[in-house]
């Protein structure tokens, strides 16, 4: 951990991955005091959000000890940066922010790797998944669960981390327009527009996987 500081994790959030309630006003208190030095505070801080942020950077890095680290990182950056906090927007707001960099700052170090969100989680929104395919192959193929979810993650290594972005805090983290636009510094417009565009080129890619599915089978 960089400059020497060690922020513990609790294990129990291996086994309980739910996000607590955000409570705007003790988050900023508790930020308040973290920017004045009370590590009490910081640690009341950090069992409060360290679950989802954890679950957060899985869903990026799909490893838990490299989730880990990279949630470590992001507590270690809202420690030293905690007096910088303006009240702009939320605290969450400002957190996700910081945790987003951070995730997309460690994909950046493994290009090598893919990034591969959803292993395990399922997605909640019919909007982001259940009308992406537009097939008419038989539901018990196409529309098994596994299978899809699949063929999305496959597909979401192929588009634009922007779009990744955006479309992964809104069908995976749920959250509105609005605050994705907070978290991501962008207009409403753009999230809307990366969003769109996320859908299409994911309807391409898993349309274009469909095809060659059937292709395999058809001379497999």
């Amino acid at each position: 951990m960089q400059g020497g500081s060690n922020i513990r994790l609790d294990a129990s959030f291996r086994l309980n991955m739910t996000s607590p309630e955000d409570s705007s006003t003790q988050d900023l208190e508790l930020l308040r005091a973290t920017a004045s030095g009370d590590q009490e505070a910081f640690r009341h801080f950090v069992e409060a959000h360290q679950n989802k942020v954890l679950r957060l950077c899985f869903g990026f890095v799909r490893d838990l000890e490299e989730a880990e680290d990279v949630a470590q990182e992001i507590f270690f950056k809202v420690y030293v940066s905690a007096g910088s906090f303006r009240g702009r927007s939320a605290v969450s707001t400002w957190l996700y922010r910081i945790a987003v960099n951070c995730c997309l700052n460690h994909l950046r170090k493994l290009k090598s790797r893919a990034w591969l969100p959803w292993a395990s989680q399922p997605v909640d929104r019919p909007d982001t998944l259940e009308q992406l395919p537009s097939t008419q192959e038989p539901a018990d193929v196409l529309l098994e669960r596994n299978e899809r979810q699949t063929m999305l993650r496959e597909a979401l290594n192929r588009i634009p981390a922007n779009q990744r972005v955006a479309f992964t805090l809104y069908g995976v983290e749920g959250f509105s327009y609005e605050e994705i636009a907070r978290i991501m510094d962008c207009s409403l417009s753009a999230v809307e527009s990366r969003i769109h565009r996320a859908k299409l080129n994911l309807k391409k890619h898993i349309e274009r996987t469909i095809r060659a599915r059937k292709k395999d089978r058809k001379f497999g």
